[in-house]
């Protein structure tokens, strides 16, 4: 027998899941002696009988994957960087020109269905305070790995719709949290909301994770660290139990935890739903709003569902960008909430639109 031993690049490796389809095609080529496929650096390591295969064989085997295989990772990244840079520029003035700071606020005198408009119009809002988070849900877990199989595996037109599962799970996840948010403020009585130190606490992890998953979308990070092995197994196993649950509803937990984020148009909405004194009402409103708050975040979110597969690699670097430019933005708001003021960062205000004798008055109120 004679063993030998490859590196391949994958131009197109994008996720934990690449690496398992790529060595799952490679491994099922008989003469294949071991396999490991790395998304960090793109390269697919090799261990072969070059008796009873050949390179060629084991390129053929990726590409029937639908991958692609290339001399390096990094050819798209300078073009992936200037988008990025692009969809920075575009945010900044988007904000500059006060598009984001547009947003309602509501008094007690309006029913569901213009809390229904309220929060539409809010959702603008929502896509400056946590576009950036929905994005890093979609666009890191772009379903194109479940849309790759092997040689006799028929690509379904349907199956592109798999992608729109990460956005639904993230909205449904921030829409459940604010109701049951808002059935506790309507029976205790009382605003929930959170300390300075609290607001920034949850702002500043978020932070963290945002620009987690862009250097992570980036290639430039794999994975968070393990827990170390050094913990009783009964612990151990609670913790493998939920990081699998996790990984299978991400998205879903991450709205979950959305919810809980300090901003101003919702903790208005938390007080709207005080004044009805009711489990049921005030659940019933803050599930109106945030219903009102889905199309066009799932609209945001959901943009990169549709990109043409060859050009994911590109979006996803590109976006990993705009991600971690939002986590920095993010983690200026977590510092402003504890007190601490960050030059070089912009500030973001949220206006509220009072209704006043029926008609609508600007007021700019800062956070």
């Amino acid at each position: 027998m004679g063993m030998k031993r490859a590196v391949l690049f994958v131009t197109d490796m994008i996720c934990s899941a690449c690496e398992t389809q790529i060595a799952r095609a490679v491994k099922a080529i008989d003469g294949v002696i071991a396999v490991r496929a790395k998304l960090k650096g793109g390269g697919v390591d090799i261990e072969y009988d070059d008796e009873k295969t050949t390179t060629d064989a084991i390129k053929a085997a990726i590409e029937n994957a639908r991958y692609t295989v290339g001399k390096s990772k990094n050819a798209p990244t300078m073009i992936a960087m200037g988008i990025g840079f692009i969809l920075v520029s575009l945010y900044i003035i988007a904000n500059a020109s006060g598009l984001f700071n547009a947003t309602p606020a509501i008094d007690s005198s309006l029913g569901y269905g213009m809390l229904f408009m309220v929060g539409i119009l809010t959702s603008v809002h929502c896509i400056a305070m946590c576009g950036g988070i929905a994005l890093s849900q979609s666009v890191a877990q772009l379903d194109t790995c479940q849309m790759r199989g092997d040689a006799s595996r028929v690509l379904l037109a349907d199956e592109k719709y798999k992608n729109l599962i990460p956005g639904l799970l993230y909205n449904s996840g921030r829409v459940v949290s604010y109701t049951i948010v808002g059935g506790a403020v309507g029976a205790l009585g009382s605003v929930f909301s959170f300390s300075p130190v609290a607001k920034g606490i949850i702002a500043a992890a978020a932070g963290f994770f945002m620009i987690f998953f862009g250097l992570k979308m980036l290639g430039i990070l794999s994975a968070l660290p393990r827990i170390p092995r050094v913990i009783p197994a009964p612990i151990q196993n609670i913790a493998d139990r939920f990081s699998s649950a996790l990984r299978n509803h991400g998205p879903f937990a991450v709205g979950i935890l959305n919810g809980l984020m300090p901003c101003g148009p919702l903790q208005t909405i938390q007080l709207y739903a005080l004044g009805t004194s009711s489990i049921l009402a005030g659940a019933l409103s803050m599930f109106i709003f945030s219903t009102g708050t889905v199309p066009l975040m799932l609209v945001f979110s959901l943009a990169a569902a549709f990109i043409p597969e060859k050009f994911v690699p590109v979006m996803v670097k590109a976006c990993a960008v705009l991600v971690i430019f939002l986590g920095l933005i993010t983690f200026s708001r977590a510092a402003s909430l504890a007190g601490i003021a960050l030059s070089g960062f912009p500030q973001f205000g949220s206006g509220l639109v009072q209704l006043s004798n029926g008609l609508p008055e600007a007021q700019t109120v800062r956070q």
